[in-house]
């Protein structure tokens, strides 16, 4: 993997030589050299993402809601999962793989929406600058680490990214055409699809609508329109997110469920978790993080992002897209400035939206990506071209400068794609040394227990997993998901383990996996004597122990007796 690499690096490294240094050449070589790196680390990802699927997200909602659609033959009410009253249109689509038993190429799916994007970037930049710099924009999107890490992942974010930016360009183009209605309609549609992979795009539709009269020539007659252009572009937008308000409105009373429950109070009842503290005085007990540590977090995110890390934003993202933008706007016209600016204001916004939100994860900010790669290629451009020219009193050694950056920032991603290839291992799963159960177990530590449960219990039966992270993609039985038996300290608790054990059972319970850390750590703490002592009981005389993995028991619920 390590000479893959090189060979990128050395690529980018000749390509980026010409368009600094001011040579020209044919526009078929042009495109040829660009391909190059595009092609490699289009592999690259690819054959990270040919294994299957065990993140997360994936199995507690991006696959696992589709599965259960699948199974009822409908969009159906699922209560006991909040997720699915999100918006699912990327979801929808991952119906067709899980019904034809290819998951893995869910992932291709989502990674083919990177892969959108980065055309849009390339597209934009290749008007405005080159095709050279267009393709480096491009490449640099596509290979930053948290998308590289979506790339792989059955997640939504890159369809939200992708429309996003679609809608973001879109308007630009609808402006310089001249603002008229029927250009306005595609943004609008491309925002309002946003919205439709994810709640977040709600925030895309604001600062858009918002940005409209910004991002209009002061100079235009159309000026005075703003306000009814606005109106339009949100109307349309939200006609195009509309089936899910639908849908959520009729279910629950809330068009946004589960956002703004207090709004619509009345709303049915589906077990909605009360508000508790704030996220971001949650970071300081979580955490123990200083108030200025939790006040820089839209800065800290480009730099201390780690995966798989909550308290480090889970994810990674690159320090060029903090510090490039700023000489994006060193001696650039007043027509381009205001595009600049415009970018600028979003991605900005949105960061700081997301962190008023929201605990921060590097995914959520998604959406301010691409505006940041395209200020961070024209702040790379404007270095070549000016600051460091005039500050070195020499174009080759400016040059030369320019390129040293541009492989800094791909070495970084770079040395991220080849990291992944140790916590994925791919070439075990793909050559065949590794079968999918056994790759599935070393990641998803329950599993064995969940493929026992598919392959020796009925058909009907019901299990009760007990802090499994409702992790529901791979199981082929009913499922439901909690933390206790029953709750602690409740009133109408059983108090005899016979009592619980025909709760369960009235409940439809035939078999019990719990993670035994967490069960025990949370019964010690919570559950006074006699409750500890009913579940000891039950256990004891009610349940068989069937299996144990990996810190994790499968208990047979005993049935009754008939007689």
């Amino acid at each position: 993997m390590g000479g893959v690499v090189k060979k990128i690096n050395g690529v980018h490294l000749q390509a980026h030589t010409e368009f600094c240094m001011g040579k020209r050449s044919s526009r078929g070589i042009a495109i040829a050299w660009c391909a190059i790196p595009v092609v490699l680390t289009s592999a690259a990802i690819m054959v990270l993402a040919s294994v299957p699927p065990v993140s997360r997200d994936a199995l507690t909602h991006h696959l696992a809601v589709p599965k259960l659609y699948l199974k009822h033959g409908a969009m159906v009410e699922l209560p006991y999962l909040k997720c699915s009253y999100y918006p699912q249109l990327l979801d929808l689509l991952y119906c067709i793989p899980v019904y034809l038993g290819k998951d893995i190429v869910a992932k291709y799916i989502h990674f083919c929406f990177a892969l959108g994007t980065a055309w849009l970037v390339c597209r934009y930049l290749q008007r405005k600058l080159s095709l050279a710099w267009g393709c480096l924009g491009g490449i640099f999107f596509l290979t930053i680490p948290v998308i590289v890490k979506l790339g792989i992942t059955v997640y939504v974010d890159l369809g939200l990214i992708f429309f996003s930016t679609a809608s973001m360009l879109s308007l630009l183009g609808w402006r310089d055409k001249g603002c008229g209605w029927p250009g306005l309609l595609p943004a609008a549609a491309f925002a309002g699809l946003a919205a439709s992979v994810k709640y977040n795009g709600l925030i895309v539709i604001m600062l858009l609508t918002f940005s409209i009269p910004f991002i209009v020539k002061r100079s235009e007659k159309v000026k005075a329109q703003g306000a009814l252009h606005m109106v339009a572009f949100f109307l349309v937008a939200m006609a195009v997110f509309s089936p899910w308000m639908i849908r959520n409105y009729r279910w629950t009373g809330n068009p946004l469920y589960p956002l703004y429950s207090r709004v619509f109070e009345h709303q049915k009842d589906i077990g909605q978790d009360s508000a508790g503290m704030s996220h971001i005085a949650a970071r300081k007990y979580v955490y123990h993080e200083k108030l200025w540590q939790t006040l820089t977090i839209p800065v800290r995110i480009f730099f201390e992002g780690k995966d798989d890390d909550p308290k480090f934003f889970d994810g990674v993202l690159s320090p060029f897209l903090f510090f490039l933008p700023f000489a994006a706007f060193f001696g650039v016209p007043a027509d381009r400035r205001r595009d600049l600016a415009f970018f600028a204001w979003f991605a900005v916004l949105y960061i700081l939206m997301v962190f008023l939100k929201i605990d921060m994860r590097i995914r959520y900010v998604g959406p301010s990506i691409p505006p940041l790669v395209i200020l961070s290629v024209f702040g790379l451009h404007n270095l070549a071209n000016g600051v460091l020219p005039r500050a070195f009193k020499s174009r080759r050694i400016a040059g030369v400068a320019a390129v040293l950056v541009a492989v800094a920032m791909f070495l970084y991603n770079y040395r991220y794609v080849a990291r992944e290839f140790d916590v994925v291992k791919p070439f075990a799963y793909l050559s065949g040394s590794v079968s999918r159960d056994d790759y599935i177990a070393a990641y998803v530590k329950e599993y064995p227990l969940v493929r026992y449960v598919n392959e020796h219990t009925a058909t009907n039966a019901r299990v009760l997993a007990c802090f499994l992270g409702r992790r529901l993609y791979y199981f082929d039985r009913d499922v439901r998901f909690a933390k206790d038996l029953f709750p602690p300290g409740a009133p109408d608790s059983p108090g005899t383990p016979e009592e619980l054990w025909n709760m369960l059972r009235h409940e439809g319970y035939t078999h019990i996996i719990v993670r035994y850390d967490l069960f025990n750590n949370r019964v010690a703490l919570l559950f006074n004597h006699d409750q500890k002592v009913v579940i000891a009981g039950f256990f004891k005389k009610f349940t068989r122990l069937l299996k144990r993995s990996q810190g994790f028991g499968l208990y047979a619920i005993k049935a009754r007796e008939v007689g």
